[in-house]
């Protein structure tokens, strides 16, 4: 029988005259890192449902300290890498980040695996798990930041009899005094089992545990491992099974005993060394005395017979046998019949019933005949208790509860120590009683030596201590938190706890922080002291306790009423963390305290794992703020990828065939780790032709356009079967290709000049700037369309008919961005005339035009492996449902896919809608309010490819949306500068914007200095409208991104924000918002503010918003900028202007938006007066079909282009239609 002990806190370190916290006001200095990778941070599958899986799943600290390292932390990154953290060095611009081991991936499918695991067991001695079943033992080296090695793999190991995912809980080296190459490695691994597999090996109804309420049960794996002359192999193995879960476990000095922190029965399954098959009880009194020991009472009413029959408190359904019958009752509990007779007199099967609630059982049997009195239950037993009433049932079940009772004698010294009354509880402390013990395990007996009940002593979380010793754990006693460190075996005293450090009042605050994850605090153990203790939010907060150090807080405060000094406070100080970033990891120092957050930067490409992740991701913020829906659409479309292992290049070749130059393929890291990950794709054009391509020729276009053209061909320049390289800065990427191909192009090279893209110089890039470095390229899709491109139309679900890949609109050449140093590189090696002064750019080269190369039969050679293929993108949706308009929906978006990291785009945005789902969320939750009208929040997929995500869901809901959609809001990035707000928008939603932007005050302290408070003004000063100069410019929505579907298929006002202005790189990163572009995060807070605005604004107006006199006036200031420019050609050639003019004119009385059937000239987009152009798809034009049609006619006559002017008349007697319709649905339908 294990010997009972104390946990007896240390009196001098308790401090009765503490008095509480006072919020405290001072600033503490905040440093924000992005990491190298993204976090491992794997959640369960649909099978893993039990209470164990979700702590080991939802309460894992992805930061591991170091025990033998005060000043180092680590974490494991997505793609299996363990990275060491130099923690002082956080405190600089240049973090230290280091990879130190990869660990081997043994598998692509990861579906239910666990977070991987680090423990250390010595200065340079550790163990790590993948998080499936394979053990690594390594050899660390030296672990300081100073002079830490790659770490090394000294033995892989999968377990016998241990399939499936496990973690490490502790790990402890006793290492052979006399050799310093032997010893035993004990490592401790935590294991959630199904219960038939344990069955196997031991009866689970020995622990009380048969046919239990969840499918799983948790089994602590004690491995050791022996080192010989320097190799580790295998030793031996304990299993223990504990049906009600773990707390704390760890291996005590020198490895000969666990100590645990678990609740009864548990026992030891499996020993590789001897026999066991004994569940391990402290007490035996149950099984020994038997049945003739539990007694029961009754009661009756005329119609009914009511019984009751005390088991242990933990008692499930599962645990009993219920058998009701006319004539006979039969209660077997553990596989032990405690009652089994015949009734007194007979009852109504049907109706009677049984119930088991914190161990007492409640048995209701309904009398046949209701008039007949009953002298006894059940004949010949006469352990029952007939009573009068329920109260009279609790008495005796009060007095009779020790009988199925684990504890010999319950409230004895040592089995449930005196708690709280009642009196004394407040509804924070009030926390449900259970039979925790700590316990000691002695490996040799295989037996429980020590146990101390904790009963309302709550765990709340573990700590480091000196290296060697086991993990200290912190209890709630009273109000305080007591530290308390497990002794080892060597101390020559009885073993037990010691109490080595008070955190005060901490059992009190953690128990009324609802949504705490995380509490930490620094290891003590010499001084009996610790500085803080911190309690992390699973978002939004982190709260620090100052502990009192002597008898000086530092403050001093009078109790007004009284007069009283109150001298011993403490401080408590409040930090807000992003709250669209989850809370993975805590980790506190001496001197430091880190916060581990989710949305670090990972690459999430569409269609990947990632991407996948991201998107459950914010299907669970949207229900954890307590949105009304929220839901993912999955499509299966196509997409394209490089190679990762091979990627794209270019290549100088001479003469003799051999290579002189290669293109990298890849943006090399700039800013120390932060950019180094095997999930970053090398640099690619998405939808590129997989191809080949060997070119006598290179041809340098400028940007790429018709007039650029124009003039090569003037000077005699074929760009036939040659490359072709191109600068971005004129044209969308996937016009260039476009028409690069129209023009006989094998292939397309694209650029960002530096008199573009690094305008301070090229030695004032980033990290230094937001400028492009000179290997930076600007990744994206070279697909002219939008949408999937083999369901063009109809939305990419599971039914869809899928067009051949080669039938798709889909780029026939090959295409490939570079750096500007690789181009400058290329334009050396061309020849040929000197290219006109305005297309120069900042490159340290002449600008030549080739098309012939310098150096006599060199060639040029582009080797592209991009290749097409399917994959499933995700949308992820909330909803917040309207309570006077619920058909009527607002609708917010931002994309989620980036071809890198994505920080600025599509993070940012990101962010701030996370942000406005949780506010306006809090406020129903918290004030019962909805807004008028349902609010809809969109995080859409594949956007980088072509608007595919919205473009299919549009397509899905098209009906619903073109009926019930009010405005769509979208901001692609919300910021990509700090300049100034910039905007592009429907007419109907200018005022409502403008309105909006006046009410954000400005982030901006030298504007605010100027005497511009809000955003507005710095907008207006900045980007001011050349046709109203009061007003700031918001320009119309081309394409470009997710608004696209909404405003020019279905018709729905929409507008895109941002703040201006970098493109897709791989620097994209968290560095350059947080240390370059928006360093306090201020830009992005107030586009935020003002995105909300307008969304509430819309979702809550009575009457919506819409500003038609400005729709009115934009259409007739646009159709007489247009008249202006195309009206001779148009009276040269036979067409008229009039009746179009006509109708605009009487628009002016009567407007409207709307949708239409579609023009023959602009495919898909519906909307007559907002479209993008068709030479660049960026671009909208007023009137585009029919601009379109003109630009492309140019001077010549209706005898020369018959068709194309008769199709330009046709567009004239549409538009004038149409518009004078809008009117008139208005205000004459008849």
């Amino acid at each position: 029988m294990a010997k009972l002990f104390e946990l007896r806190p240390k009196k001098d370190l308790l401090n009765p005259t503490f008095e509480g916290y006072k919020l405290s006001l001072d600033s503490l200095p905040v440093y924000k890192h992005d990491l190298p990778n993204g976090v491992e941070h794997r959640k369960p599958n649909n099978q893993q449902l039990s209470f164990q899986h979700v702590k080991t799943f939802g309460l894992h600290n992805h930061l591991i300290d170091d025990p033998w390292e005060d000043e180092i932390a680590y974490f494991i990154s997505q793609d299996f890498q363990v990275f060491q953290i130099n923690i002082h060095s956080l405190a600089s611009q240049n973090p230290k980040f280091l990879p130190v081991l990869q660990i081997p991936k043994n598998s692509e499918n990861l579906d239910g695996w666990f977070n991987s695991s680090l423990s250390f067991a010595g200065s340079n001695l550790a163990a790590v798990t993948d998080g499936g079943g394979t053990l690594y033992i390594l050899d660390t080296n030296s672990r300081s930041s100073v002079s830490c090695m790659p770490w090394q793999i000294k033995l892989s190991h999968q377990l016998p009899g241990l399939t499936g995912p496990f973690k490490i809980m502790h790990s402890y080296l006793n290492e052979d005094p006399d050799s310093p190459n032997a010893g035993i490695l004990s490592i401790l691994l935590l294991k959630v089992k199904a219960i038939d597999e344990i069955e196997s090996q031991i009866a689970l109804s020995k622990f009380g545990c048969n046919d239990r309420e969840t499918p799983f049960i948790t089994c602590l794996e004690w491995v050791e491992y022996r080192r010989i002359e320097g190799a580790w192999s295998f030793f031996k193995l304990k299993r223990l099974a504990i049906p009600y879960g773990l707390d704390y476990a760890s291996v005590l000095s020198p490895g000969k005993s666990l100590c645990l922190v678990a609740r009864e029965p548990f026992g030891i399954i499996y020993d590789s060394v001897k026999s066991c098959a004994t569940p391990l009880k402290t007490s035996q009194y149950l099984t020994s005395t038997g049945t003739d020991q539990i007694s029961y009472t009754w009661a009756e009413t005329p119609e009914e017979v009511m019984m009751w029959m005390s088991f242990e408190k933990h008692t499930s359904k599962h645990d009993l046998v219920i058998e009701i019958q006319q004539q006979n009752l039969k209660i077997v509990y553990k596989n032990q019949t405690y009652l089994n007779g015949e009734l007194a007199h007979n009852i109504v099967v049907d109706s009677s019933t049984w119930k088991i609630s914190d161990g007492q059982l409640e048995v209701i049997l309904s009398k046949v005949n209701q008039s007949q009195d009953w002298d006894h239950l059940v004949h010949g037993n006469l352990r029952g208790q007939k009573v009068s009433d329920a109260e009279a049932a609790a008495e005796w079940h009060h007095r009779l509860i020790h009988i199925a009772s684990e504890d010999m004698q319950p409230g004895a010294v040592g089995s449930r120590p005196p708690i709280f009354s009642s009196e004394q509880l407040e509804e924070c402390d009030d926390v449900p009683l259970d039979d925790t013990y700590v316990f000691r395990f002695d490996g040799e007996s295989n037996e429980l030596t020590h146990k101390a009940i904790l009963s309302g002593y709550q765990l709340l979380f573990t700590t480091r201590s000196v290296p060697g010793l086991s993990p200290a754990f912190c209890l709630r006693h009273d109000v305080d938190g007591l530290i308390w460190q497990p002794m080892g075996d060597e101390v020559e005293q009885p073993w037990g706890c010691l109490n080595t450090a008070v955190l005060q009042a901490l059992g009190y605050i953690q128990a009324s922080k609802e949504q705490r994850k995380f509490t930490v605090a620094p290891p003590s153990m010499v001084t009996f002291y610790m500085s803080y203790a911190a309690l992390c939010d699973a978002f939004t907060h982190v709260y620090i306790y100052r502990q009192p150090n002597g008898s000086s807080t530092g403050v001093e405060l009078v109790h007004r009423p009284t007069g009283r000094k109150v001298g011993n406070i403490a401080r408590q100080q409040v930090l807000n963390i992003d709250t669209s970033e989850e809370c993975l990891g805590a980790l506190a120092t001496n001197t430091f305290l880190l916060i581990l957050t989710h949305l670090t930067s990972v690459p999430h490409l569409a269609g990947t794992s990632q991407d996948y992740e991201q998107a459950m991701w914010i299907r669970q913020q949207f229900i954890d703020f307590g949105l009304d829906q929220a839901m993912v659409f999955p499509y299966n479309v196509l997409l394209s990828y490089p190679d990762m292992e091979k990627p794209n290049q270019i290549h100088l070749v001479d003469q003799n065939g051999n290579t002189n130059y290669s293109t990298s393929g890849k943006q090399p890291p700039l800013q120390t780790d932060d950019e180094i990950s095997t999930l970053i794709a090398p640099n690619f054009s998405a939808y590129s032709k997989n191809a080949t391509v060997i070119s006598t020729g290179l041809v340098y276009v400028h940007y790429g356009q018709h007039s650029d053209y124009d003039y090569l061909e003037g000077q005699g320049i074929d760009v036939n079967n040659k490359i072709v390289l191109a600068r971005y800065g004129g044209l969308f990427r996937g016009n260039i290709v476009d028409l690069a191909a129209a023009k006989g192009a094998s292939g397309v090279l694209l650029y960002s000049d530096p008199k573009e893209f690094a305008q301070q110089g090229r030695n004032n890039t980033f990290p230094n700037t937001w400028w492009m470095p000179g290997m930076a390229v600007q990744l994206g899709t070279v697909y002219l369309d939008n949408g999937d491109p083999l369901t063009p139309f109809y939305p990419a679900i599971e039914s869809a008919y899928r067009m051949p890949e080669i039938k798709a609109k889909l780029p026939t050449i090959p295409c490939q961005p570079i750096g500007y140093d690789e181009a400058e590189i290329l334009l050396r090696a061309l020849g040929g005339k000197e290219a006109p002064e305005t297309w120069w750019g900042d490159l340290d080269v002449t600008y030549s035009l080739g098309p012939e190369l310098k150096f006599p039969n060199w060639t040029i050679k582009m080797e592209i492996l991009t290749a097409n293929t399917m994959a499933t993108i995700y949308n992820t949706i909330g909803i917040l449902n309207g309570e006077d308009e619920p058909d009527r929906y607002v609708l917010l978006g931002n994309h989620r896919d980036a071809w890198t990291y994505g920080a600025i785009d599509p993070s940012s945005g990101t962010s701030s809608m996370l942000e406005i789902a949780r506010v306006f969320g809090k406020i129903k939750t918290k004030q019962n309010w909805r807004p008028r009208r349902t609010l809809v929040f969109c995080s859409w997929g594949a956007e980088e490819y072509g608007l595919i995500g919205s473009y299919e869901w549009t397509q899905q809901f098209a009906k619903v949306l073109s009926q019930r959609a009010v405005a769509y809001l979208n901001v692609d990035s919300a910021v990509q500068g700090n300049y100034a707000i910039w905007s592009k928008s429907a007419p109907l939603l200018k005022n409502v914007l403008l309105e909006s932007s006046k009410k954000v005050p400005n982030p901006n302290p030298l504007e605010i200095a100027a005497g511009r408070l809000t955003v507005y003004d710095t907008w207006a000063y900045r980007y001011p409208d050349q046709n109203h100069p009061n007003l700031p410019t918001v320009t119309v929505l081309g394409s470009g991104s997710d608004h696209t579907s909404f405003m020019q298929i279905l018709g729905v006002p929409s507008l895109d924000l941002r703040y201006n202005y970098e493109e897709h790189t791989l620097h994209e990163t968290h560095y350059l918002v947080s240390n370059i572009v928006d360093k306090e995060f201020v830009y992005n807070k107030a586009l935020t503010q003002l995105w909300m605005e307008v969304a509430r604004n819309l979702s809550e107006s009575v009457v919506l918003p819409f500003d038609i006199i400005w729709y009115s006036q934009y259409l007739t200031e646009s159709f007489a900028a247009f008249k202006l420019r195309y009206e001779s050609q148009l009276l040269a050639n036979g067409a008229t202007l009039d009746y179009f003019e006509s109708a605009v004119r009487y628009f002016s009385f009567a407007v409207k938006s709307f949708q239409q059937e579609v023009l023959d000239n602009i495919d898909i987009n519906n909307h007559i007066v907002f479209a993008p152009s068709a030479s660049n798809t960026y671009k909208s034009t007023s009137f585009a079909g029919l601009a379109d049609l003109l630009e492309a006619i140019g001077n010549q006559t209706e005898a020369e282009k018959e068709e194309d002017w008769a199709k330009v008349k046709h567009h004239l007697s549409v538009i004038a239609f149409l518009i004078e319709g809008a009117g008139r649905s208005l205000f004459e339908p008849f």
